[in-house]
């Protein structure tokens, strides 16, 4: 039987300065299994790194603003915590891998002192120096590296090494769930596959439930039991991995990412992508926030914004497939 690791119930954050708001994410629902991966798609400006850093309450104090909603998290609300409860789950229970590996270690500190430093923040095995070096090692071998490089620094290290150092970082502490916010950006195409696999091979090790972070179906693909597309700060479908890229119904956002996909078998010599530019987050416009670019747009779309719904095995918001009931995934 699963269990509920990570609930998000109707999530809304905004940023807020002198001169405008930013309307980042606007009332998203998610649930997470425990072992269990959730994929989180989008275009750049969506608000899936928002999602995540709201999940760990990372946000900036000047200016993001959690307007409402809830962070379930083992049945904890995690938007509740006082600051020092919420340190004792960061990198102990809840990790984060980041997208630039380059800028995410300290280029003054060799890495083994920067794997120790996550297990001594967490008090694990915190008198014992050997345990902890061992945890090192051990760290560095799960990712691929050899321990005897737990001396060397950051600029040592090739980018698909560093990335390697970060999942190791995140992992120390056996977190219950990981969040990947797009691993592999920085990467070319040979290391990634070989970081992907790595990442799989440890969550089903270690049963971590893991959220990825990406623009790539094809990571997707890969590493994903349940995909979320997300646009303009909204979840617009939601389903299995089997759901999304097997069921001929999807969002018109949904089919023109898969466009966007090169066809290296097919005779379609060129790409479809999709036409215009996500809305303005400081002023989203009514109805369907997707309709000024749906080639399928109707009268209501411009109007009346479209529920989430299930639509056969799957749950998706447009109105060419109905609007019956409450937009909740969970």
């Amino acid at each position: 039987m699963t269990e509920t690791l990570l609930e998000i119930r109707d999530l809304s954050v905004l940023y807020k300065t002198d001169l405008e708001t930013v309307y980042a994410v606007n009332g998203i629902s998610l649930k997470l299994n425990r072992g269990e991966t959730l994929g989180i798609v989008g275009e750049t400006g969506a608000g899936k790194t928002t999602t995540a850093l709201s999940i760990l309450r990372l946000l900036p104090d000047r200016t993001a603003q959690i307007t409402g909603g809830q962070i379930l998290f083992s049945e904890t609300d995690l938007l509740l915590l006082e600051e020092n409860s919420m340190r004792k789950i960061r990198g102990k229970k809840i990790s984060m891998v980041f997208q630039d590996p380059m800028t995410a270690l300290n280029p003054v500190i060799p890495i083994g002192e920067q794997i120790a430093e996550a297990l001594l923040l967490h008090n694990e095995d915190h008198a014992d120096h050997q345990k902890i070096n061992e945890r090192v090692e051990e760290s560095l071998e799960m990712v691929g590296i050899p321990a005897s490089r737990k001396t060397d620094y950051p600029h040592q290290f090739s980018g698909g090494m560093k990335q390697r150092v970060i999942i190791a970082i995140a992992l120390a502490c056996n977190p219950e769930l990981l969040i990947a916010d797009e691993p592999t950006t920085a990467l070319d195409v040979t290391i990634q596959a070989q970081v992907l696999a790595m990442m799989n091979a440890l969550r089903e090790k270690l049963n971590t439930a893991m959220i990825m972070i990406t623009h790539d179906l094809g990571i997707v693909a890969e590493t994903c039991d349940h995909v979320a597309v997300m646009y303009a700060g909204e979840i617009i479908e939601y389903g299995t991995m089997e759901d999304i890229f097997s069921n001929e119904d999807h969002h018109p956002y949904t089919v023109g990412l898969f466009g966007s996909i090169p066809d290296l078998e097919g005779d379609e010599k060129r790409l479809s992508p999709i036409e215009g530019l996500m809305p303005d987050p400081t002023d989203l416009p009514p109805g369907c926030k997707f309709s000024p670019r749906c080639p399928k747009c109707m009268a209501i779309c411009k109007t009346t914004a479209p529920n989430l719904h299930t639509h056969n095995t799957h749950k998706i918001a447009c109105h060419l497939f109905g609007n019956s009931d409450t937009g909740s995934v969970v």
